[in-house]
């Protein structure tokens, strides 16, 4: 039995020729929104992208249009001078490395680098 997906709502606070509308399909909203520095977020009920879309005044639309901005070339900076590495491990050995992060407080992708970085010298 297959378990039915919940509606969202899709709450565009500016996009591409569109301010303060709410769309039913992520095929609809992602039309007004990719490519675009736009202000969106989708919700489980219709009140909630209401009250999104009143809770963010006119006049904050450029300082949250910069912070995308920023934020979009950071994001562009680090995939032009990183590289991603994804591998499997055993659930047993993840688990024991999750505890030791925990107990540390260290940024799991650091010791992961500093690892690297130890086994290549």
């Amino acid at each position: 039995m297959s378990k039915k997906k919940k509606q969202k709502y899709y709450a565009i606070k500016e996009g591409k020729g569109v301010k303060n509308k709410i769309v039913r399909t992520w095929s609809e909203c992602k039309e007004l929104v990719l490519g675009y520095p736009s202000i969106y977020k989708s919700f489980y009920t219709e009140e909630e992208a209401i009250k999104f879309l009143g809770g963010i005044n006119d006049k904050d639309i450029p300082a949250i249009k910069e912070k995308i901005k920023v934020n979009i070339q950071s994001s562009k900076k680090r995939r032009s001078s990183t590289k991603a590495i994804n591998f499997r491990v055993p659930n047993e050995v993840y688990n024991e490395f999750i505890k030791k992060v925990d107990e540390t407080g260290l940024d799991r992708d650091k010791i992961l680098l500093e690892m690297i970085k130890e086994w290549i010298d």
